[in-house]
Formats: structure tokens, C-alpha cells, sequence
């Protein structure tokens, strides 16, 4: 299913029709896309926003993704790479959520805060908490563990059950 924007600029459009073109495993160059819209879109060019507009309409219209070759341009993932893409994520989560932790301890004298305050902190150290446990390695191998042994992903439900 086609999803399409509102408004979109004629560079997004453009750099949007020729990512369509590229194959799997394929790289586009920074060079070619700078060519075909006239700017650089290499950050901070000023055709970077124009980049990451083509780039989030192939994933949500045609669930094609891109991920950047350093100085070079663009890679299209084959479905192998896609399926490595969630273990960056994961480590991503994993290092905001202690940041995040990190920063919320530091609060000096908690009954500063309103009662509103005291929620939202809590509420956000609780979850935070819960990111930085479930996507701990110990605990991203048991899971792996379990999703060999059924041969299959968890729902929401059945993988807290997993952690519990």
C-alpha cells in the first residue's frame, strides 16, 4: 500500500523516484544524489532534509531502507542486513536508557518537585529501568535462546513472561 505525504518538495520527490531504482545490496552515491538535486545532501548540506524525506518515504511506501556508507552515499539493505538492523537498536535503547537513569538520579532533593513532577520522574525511572534490564546481553541471549527453541517472535505479553 501506497502511503503518501501531504506536501513533499520536488528534491524529495526526485531523490525519492531514483532510491526507488536502486537494488538490494546497491549503493547510491552522495555524489549522484548531489547531481540529481543540485545541493549537497550530506549533513549539513542544505539537501540533507530532502534526504531523509526520500529515505523515510521508501520505508513507509515501499518498506525499502537505506543505511549510510561513510563518505560514499547510501547502501540498500538486503533482507539479510534488514535483519540485523534491530541489534543497533537495541544498543541504542540500551545506552539512552542508562543515560536517561543516569540523569534522572541526579535529581538532588526530590521533594522539591511537585507531586506532578515526582510522577512523571518515577514513571520515566521505571520504564528506563525496564529498557536497561531487558536489553542487557544476558538477557537479550536468553531470549534468542527461546525464539530458537519456538521458531518464532513473542508477543508483547509472552515475552515479559519470558523476563519475569
Amino acid at each position: 500500500m501506497r502511503r503518501y505525504f501531504k506536501t513533499r518538495s520536488i528534491y524529495a520527490q526526485q531523490l525519492y523516484n531514483r532510491l526507488r531504482q536502486v537494488q538490494p545490496g546497491d549503493i547510491i552515491t552522495y555524489g549522484e544524489m548531489n547531481d540529481l538535486v543540485g545541493m549537497k545532501v550530506q549533513a549539513p548540506g542544505d539537501g540533507y532534509g530532502y534526504l531523509n524525506t526520500a529515505r523515510n518515504m521508501c520505508l513507509r511506501n515501499d518498506r525499502i531502507v537505506f543505511r549510510p556508507v561513510h563518505n560514499v552515499g547510501l547502501e540498500r539493505l538486503t533482507d539479510n542486513k534488514i535483519a540485523e538492523v534491530g541489534y543497533s537498536f537495541i544498543g541504542s535503547v540500551q545506552r539512552k536508557s542508562k543515560k536517561g537513569i543516569s540523569e534522572l538520579t541526579s535529581v538532588k532533593d526530590f521533594e522539591v518537585l511537585s507531586n506532578d513532577e515526582k510522577i512523571r520522574h518515577n514513571t520515566a525511572l521505571s520504564i528506563l529501568g525496564v529498557f536497561a534490564s531487558i536489553s542487557k546481553s544476558k538477557k537479550i541471549t536468553m531470549l534468542e535462546n527461546k525464539v530458537k527453541e519456538s521458531k518464532k517472535s513473542f508477543s508483547f505479553e509472552e515475552t515479559i513472561k519470558l523476563f519475569e
